[in-house]
């Protein structure tokens, strides 16, 4: 059974659910020929706990990281323009994701399920971000927007965040604080 995946340079492209469902799959590095990480790539990879990117991927598609519920580090290389939807989804034991500043599109439920995820940065210059990105992280308790906004939640409640021309609409909650930051 394959435990561990490197992906050389002279590879270009991975095909739609290469290595889904690679149940003993611990570890997986992507060279930076790789310009897109393809759909549902190690979707139900249920072991798969870290993967390297390098620095020249451009964008996550669709369910990539699916269901990788043992998932707990990655790094996200500087290069990232764009996470597409569900790709993170149930990935419940990811806490701590860093969005590259070059980010511009999260995409409708990419952290969906992320029930251990505690703090996420929202780079500047991100243009769109997409409905329920973050449904039922029931654990998130701060995301950071560049420098000018930062959203405290109290409670662990039901969580859903939307946008809405940057304005972020959180039901549920007893206490929502924003600081502004200088």
């Amino acid at each position: 059974d394959l435990e561990s995946v490197v992906i050389p340079n002279s590879v270009t492209k991975i095909g739609s659910y290469a290595f889904s469902n690679c149940g003993e799959l611990v570890e997986a590095t992507l060279s930076n020929s790789i310009k897109n990480i393809s759909t549902g790539i190690f979707s139900n990879c249920s072991k798969l706990m870290t993967v390297n990117l390098s620095d020249g991927i451009e964008s996550i598609s669709t369910a990539a990281f699916g269901n990788c519920f043992n998932l707990v580090n990655i790094i996200l290389p500087s290069s990232l323009k764009a996470i597409n939807a569900c790709a993170f989804q149930y990935c419940s034991s990811l806490k701590t994701i860093v969005l590259p500043e070059g980010l511009v599109q999260i995409d409708a439920e990419a952290f969906k399920y992320c029930v251990s995820l505690k703090n996420i940065n929202i780079p500047d210059n991100l243009i769109e971000l997409g409905t329920n990105v973050f449904l039922d992280a029931n654990d998130l308790e701060s995301a950071k927007k560049g420098r000018d906004y930062l959203i405290s939640i109290q409670n662990n409640l039901p969580k859903v965040i939307f946008n809405l021309l940057w304005f972020f609409i959180i039901p549920y909650f007893k206490t929502i604080t924003f600081h502004l930051e200088n």
